[in-house]
C-alpha cells in the first residue's frame, strides 16, 4: 500500500510556527484607602493596607485573552500523515529544537508559514477577526 500526500513544506525547510497563548489582562485603579502607597497608619503603626494588601492598587476588571505569537524559525525534521475517523488525512510536522531550546515541537500544517511576513499577516488577520467577534458579542449582550 502506498500513501501520497501533498505537503506544503518539505523536510529540511525552515518554517515559522504561530501558536496561541492565553493571557489575563487586568484593569487596575489606585486604592482609595491608602491612596496608592500600600500602607496605612493605625494607632501609630505603619501597616499594609487591608483593602489592597499593600499593593497600592485594586483590580477593577479582568479578562482572559488569546494571543498569537510567532515561534523562532525551525526546520522540518519529519512529516507524518495521520488518518482520522472521517477518512481525512491530517499532516503533522516535527520541527527541530534550535540552539538553546530543549525540545522539538510538533505542529499542524495550518500553524506553519514559509516566511515571517506570512506568519505576521496571519496573526494580524486573526487579531482583527477576534476583535470583530468580541465587538459583536458585546453588542449582542444588550439584546
Amino acid at each position: 500500500m502506498k500513501l501520497y500526500a501533498d505537503t506544503k513544506f518539505e523536510v529540511g525547510q525552515t518554517v515559522y510556527r504561530v501558536y496561541e497563548t492565553r493571557k489575563n489582562i487586568e484593569q487596575k485603579a489606585t486604592c482609595d484607602v491608602c491612596l496608592g502607597t500600600g500602607k496605612i497608619t493605625y494607632k501609630g503603626y505603619k501597616c499594609n493596607c487591608p483593602k489592597c494588601n499593600g499593593r497600592g492598587e485594586l483590580v477593577t476588571d479582568s479578562k482572559e485573552v488569546t494571543l498569537r505569537e510567532i515561534d523562532v524559525p525551525r526546520k522540518v525534521t519529519a512529516i507524518r500523515l495521520i488518518a482520522d475517523k472521517n477518512k481525512d488525512g491530517l499532516l503533522r510536522y516535527t520541527l527541530d529544537a534550535p540552539q538553546g531550546y530543549c525540545s522539538s515541537k510538533g505542529a499542524l500544517e495550518k500553524e506553519l508559514f514559509a516566511t515571517i511576513e506570512e506568519a505576521q499577516t496571519y496573526c494580524d488577520e486573526e487579531a482583527t477577526n477576534d476583535a470583530c467577534k468580541a465587538f459583536a458579542m458585546e453588542i449582542c449582550k444588550g439584546y
